[in-house]
């Protein structure tokens, strides 16, 4: 990340960036605050705030567009307190305020305008807002391979371009992102690197040098990354993760290791072709999202998912729990299934629900959907709870998340769209909609939307 360096003594200057993505206006400061002064940064959305201070003390920050608050943190005890003003929207005039114990400091920033890689993108929401801050997804668009969040308003407020070389295939660009409860997000690049940046755009971490290509999602929690991979065993691509801490694998976990791979559940279609030219694709994983410990992993030409121990230190790492079956007569018999003849057909992103529902997207044939799943581990049995339809067919990735207040989103991948709904089912309330060049959003490498709370 390149700063402008401003000194901290320079307080009621108009400072701008080099680059032109943005300005900075003057700063007073009063109090144990001796001075202030903001500095513009690489990214048009983002600025870096200094303050003096007589001695050490905490510091709230505070970001507001007009008289809305958008944003609020504290910085821990220091003399030297950096404030990172982010969360965003482009050309707009914000204006901060930093509050220690004893003084106070306050400005004006105005963002710049989006790079010329979004002028593909076409952006645009309807309804009632739902009350999450932004909503995080992967865009190719342009020039640009990266994350962008959008406000409900239909702005996007944040953005992280990556470095790409293409990939190979469908492993080009973002093909994996995830954000961690600090804040902290999770790329996977190209097929072949890892990388967790801070919200103002630093490298954290970067793991590369995996033995397979990774593909289609990623998850990490308290700082530990999980991401899926693929290799090639006697013609069929099976499926697996890796498990890494920092820039280092601590383990590994394949699907042939637990299942008996026999048949062929689906041909070649396209997604591998040029990776493992003539393999049958044999699962597809295509999700893992882990809380505490435990993984759900989805695969879709088995229409199952699984719950797995991913924790290395776990004695039972890599032991399913259960596996629950969408449709019957499938590859695996399951240890959960329907007792109410229901299902689902090619799901994506499974997940665990607030209240306790299994959720995933069930891509089915002509109503893709959103789906919450009652599952009784004892009795070995499933039914659905509430089902959000989507009126058309979905059958590229999907996202079931939940929203503050109670509330279901839920993406349409196919379309660059998503939805909220009411949690008992109802009818959708808010949607989003971002393509590029008229295709949906990402090209082939859109997975989700994720809704964000700063």
């Amino acid at each position: 990340m390149r700063v402008s360096v401003v000194s901290l003594v320079l307080v009621g200057c108009a400072l701008g960036g080099s680059d032109g993505s943005g300005t900075v206006g003057d700063a007073t400061s009063s109090g144990t605050v001796t001075s202030a002064a903001c500095a513009t940064t690489d990214n048009a959305l983002r600025f870096s705030c200094w303050l003096a201070l007589d001695e050490a003390d905490e510091v709230t920050w505070s970001v507001y567009e007009g008289d809305a608050l958008v944003r609020t943190w504290v910085t821990q005890t220091s003399s030297t307190p950096v404030g990172e003003l982010w969360g965003l929207a482009p050309e707009t005039t914000y204006r901060w305020e930093a509050v220690a114990a004893g003084g106070s400091a306050s400005g004006e920033v105005t963002t710049g305008s989006l790079p010329s890689d979004f002028d593909g993108m076409s952006l645009g929401t309807s309804g009632d807002a739902p009350g999450a801050d932004a909503f995080l997804t992967n865009l190719s668009c342009g020039g640009f391979t990266g994350l962008v969040m959008v406000d409900a308003a239909g702005r996007v407020v944040w953005y992280q371009d990556v470095d790409s070389d293409g990939g190979t295939g469908s492993l080009a660009g973002v093909t994996g992102f995830d954000r961690d409860a600090d804040g902290t997000l999770l790329t996977a690049v190209d097929g072949e690197r890892l990388v967790q940046w801070s919200p103002m755009g630093d490298v954290l971490a970067e793991a590369t040098g995996f033995d397979h290509p990774l593909h289609h999602d990623v998850a990490i929690e308290d700082g530990r990354v999980w991401a899926l991979f693929a290799e090639e065993m006697d013609g069929r691509v099976i499926d697996g993760f890796v498990v890494v801490d920092g820039s280092t694998q601590v383990a590994s976990w394949s699907l042939a290791d637990q299942v008996t791979v026999s048949g062929t559940t689906n041909s070649q279609d396209g997604f591998w072709g040029q990776v493992f030219p003539g393999a049958s694709d044999w699962a597809h994983a295509n999700s893992i999202e882990v809380r505490d410990g435990v993984a759900l992993v989805s695969f879709r030409w088995l229409d199952a998912v699984m719950g797995i121990p991913v924790d290395p230190e776990d004695g039972d790492f890599g032991e399913p729990l259960f596996t629950l079956v969408g449709q019957s007569g499938g590859a695996l018999a399951g240890d959960v299934v329907f007792a109410d003849g229901g299902g689902f057909d090619g799901q994506h992103h499974a997940s665990w629900s607030s209240d306790g529902h299994l959720a995933l997207f069930d891509n089915g044939t002509s109503n893709s959907r959103g789906l919450h799943v009652d599952v009784d581990l004892d009795a070995g049995t499933a039914t659905e709870a509430a089902s959000f339809g989507m009126g058309r067919t979905c059958q590229i990735q999907g996202s079931v998340y939940d929203l503050p207040g109670g509330d279901v989103l839920v993406t349409c991948a196919d379309a660059g769209e998503a939805s909220a709904w009411p949690a008992d089912g109802g009818s959708s309330s808010w949607s989003m909609s971002l393509t590029c060049g008229g295709s949906r959003s990402g090209g082939s490498t859109t997975t989700r939307v994720m809704p964000i709370t700063w």
